[in-house]
C-alpha cells in the first residue's frame, strides 16, 4: 500500500501544472487552475530521504484530464504506472507485475492529498483553504505558488511549492519527516487525442 501511496507524495500540486498560468494577478491565476484539456508534461524527479546516502532520480511523464484521472508514468529507473481516479488509486509495475488497488473514499490520511488535487481541478478554493493558506508570488515572471496546512499534524505535508521560471515548472514536497522530492516539468503536449493514452495506461494498470 505504502507504493500505490507514493502517487500522493508527488500529487499534490500536480494539477496546478496544467493551468495556464499568465502575467497577472492572483485573482487571474486563480481562475485558470481549471484544467480544461488533456495535458501531458515531461518531468525529472529527485527526492531526498534521510535513509538514502545519494538522492533517488526518476523520470518520465505526467498526464491529466478534466474528468478527474491524473497518471504518473515512471520510465526511468523502470517502467511503473501510478494513477488516480475519482473512484481509485492504481499502481502497476511492468518489470515485477506488480499491481495493487485502492478504492476511494479510503481512511488513509494520505489520501486526502487526492481531495486537494481534486478541489484545485475544479477550482474549488474555498474548499482548498479550509486546509490549507494559500499564497501566491511574482516577481519579474517568475511566480511562487505556496501551501501550507491549517492541521500540520493530519497534514500528509509540511510545506508544498509549485513555481515556474524561464517556462520551466518545479514542484517541490517537504515532508513532517523531512524527506523532500523535487519536481521539473516541461510542456510536452495538450488536446483531446491524449485521452487514447490515458484510457491505454488505466487499462495496462488494472490488468485489462
Amino acid at each position: 500500500m505504502e507504493k500505490l501511496l507514493t502517487l500522493i507524495k508527488t500529487g499534490i500540486g500536480f494539477l496546478l501544472l496544467f493551468a495556464p498560468f499568465c502575467q497577472a494577478g492572483p485573482d487571474t491565476i486563480y481562475r485558470q487552475l481549471r484544467l480544461n484539456q488533456p495535458t501531458q508534461y515531461l518531468y525529472k524527479e529527485s527526492r531526498q530521504v534521510k535513509l538514502l546516502t545519494n538522492p533517488w532520480q526518476g523520470d518520465g511523464y505526467m498526464l491529466a484530464s478534466p474528468d478527474g484521472v491524473m497518471i504518473k508514468l515512471q520510465l526511468s529507473p523502470h517502467r511503473v504506472i501510478m494513477a488516480a481516479t475519482p473512484d481509485e488509486l492504481l499502481y502497476f509495475d511492468s518489470r515485477s507485475g506488480e499491481r495493487r488497488r485502492l478504492s476511494l473514499p479510503s481512511n488513509y490520511s494520505q489520501v486526502q492529498g487526492v481531495l486537494l488535487l481534486r478541489h484545485l481541478m475544479q477550482s474549488d478554493l474555498e474548499a482548498v483553504q479550509r486546509n490549507y493558506k494559500m499564497t501566491v508570488t511574482q516577481n519579474d515572471g517568475h511566480w511562487k505558488i505556496q501551501l501550507f496546512p491549517l492541521d500540520p499534524d493530519a497534514a500528509p505535508f509540511k510545506k508544498v511549492v509549485l513555481e515556474e521560471k524561464d517556462k520551466q515548472r518545479v514542484l517541490t514536497l517537504e515532508e513532517k519527516d523531512g524527506d523532500i522530492s523535487r519536481t521539473a516539468f516541461v510542456l510536452d503536449q495538450e488536446g483531446a487525442d491524449l485521452r487514447f493514452t490515458i484510457a491505454r495506461l488505466l487499462r495496462e494498470a488494472r490488468g485489462e
